[in-house]
């Protein structure tokens, strides 16, 4: 199997999952944008590994602000030396954090993260 840059690849991947492009089911796309369907009213945080591939990082700090905007209580938090897949794996070094994350969640509080909507931080220690 050739590797492709994810430019290529992630757009067909996406197509597939959607079950077309935006031209031919735009309904597709606007029930699953999470900016669109923000303001959920329980407490968010996105964890996003520091080399993400597959979702950007302005995705995920677009969505911290729409939170924002909307009055949702949303943090995101950046894993050092962690991709798309090591984030969810108990066997890297990151994992206790993660966790602890996972855990705060039903307890209402939200760890720290990016803090405004203007300025990113990062906020992950192993």
């Amino acid at each position: 199997m050739q590797f492709r840059p994810l430019a290529v690849a992630l757009p067909r991947v996406i197509t597939a999952l959607v079950g077309g492009t935006p031209a031919a089911v735009p309904e597709r796309y606007a029930q699953s944008s999470s900016v669109k369907l923000v303001l959920l009213g329980i407490p968010q945080v996105l964890l996003i590994g520091q080399y993400e591939e597959f979702v950007p990082r302005s995705f995920a700090e677009a969505y911290v602000r729409a939170a924002a905007r909307a009055d949702d209580r949303a943090n995101l938090i950046v894993v050092p030396n962690v991709g798309h897949f090591e984030i969810a794996s108990p066997r890297v070094v990151t994992w206790p954090r993660v966790a602890a994350v996972i855990r705060s969640l039903p307890d209402g509080k939200l760890p720290l993260g990016i803090t405004t909507p203007t300025r990113a931080a990062t906020a992950c220690g192993a």
